[in-house]
């Protein structure tokens, strides 16, 4: 007796991947001042990569979580995200990496790298006395600057009366001269005429 039969053996594809340098504008910090990390994900193998994605973990800073997706064979995925510096560096500036994606069965796969990224203490922090001091100054500042601004519009303003007054006491004079004069020569004329009338009557 003999007989045949079909075996099927699935063959699994080990998941490749590789990833660029990491990009991180600026590398230091303050405490709540934000970093931009750039860096790709290169899928090298011959399956899909599901679920794609990066987050990042350090005490000094959070947030940066991003969600890739699928990433074909030979596909790239690009990490374009911002971290914000919750406190100041106490190590040596390390931040781990983690990316993690599926395979086709749907098993989730998890790996780690490492960044450097360093936070500093606020340099604003505990200034709010200088603020407050720095307000008042520039209160007193403008307080100053709006007095001197009114004095000089009060002077101003004397000035030009005063320069109209005078202007008009002028004319008025001129006005009284003018008058005088014509009187002056009314009354000369008068005369004349009088005195020719009498002439006239000898």
């Amino acid at each position: 007796y003999s007989s045949s039969s079909n075996v099927s053996i699935p063959i699994k594809q080990v998941a490749k991947y590789d990833i660029s340098s990491f990009d991180v504008m600026p590398g230091s910090i303050s405490v709540g001042s934000e970093s931009n990390i750039m860096f790709s994900i290169y899928n090298t193998g011959k399956t899909t990569l599901y679920n794609v994605k990066v987050a990042f973990e350090a005490p000094s800073i959070s947030g940066g979580d991003t969600f890739l997706g699928k990433i074909e064979p030979g596909g790239t995925g690009n990490v374009d995200t911002m971290v914000t510096g919750e406190q100041m560096t106490e190590d040596d500036g390390k931040v781990k990496v983690i990316l993690s994606y599926e395979d086709e069965a749907g098993n989730v796969t998890t790996d780690e790298k490492e960044l450097e990224l360093f936070v500093t203490e606020d340099s604003f922090a505990g200034g709010d006395m200088d603020f407050e001091n720095m307000d008042m100054y520039e209160g007193g500042e403008t307080n100053a600057v709006s007095r001197i601004g009114r004095t000089i519009l009060i002077i101003v303003i004397v000035v030009v009366a005063l320069v109209i007054a005078l202007i008009v006491i002028l004319k008025l004079r001129k006005k009284k001269k003018a008058a005088r004069e014509l009187a002056d020569d009314l009354e000369d004329l008068l005369s004349d005429i009088d005195d020719t009338d009498k002439g006239q009557d000898v």
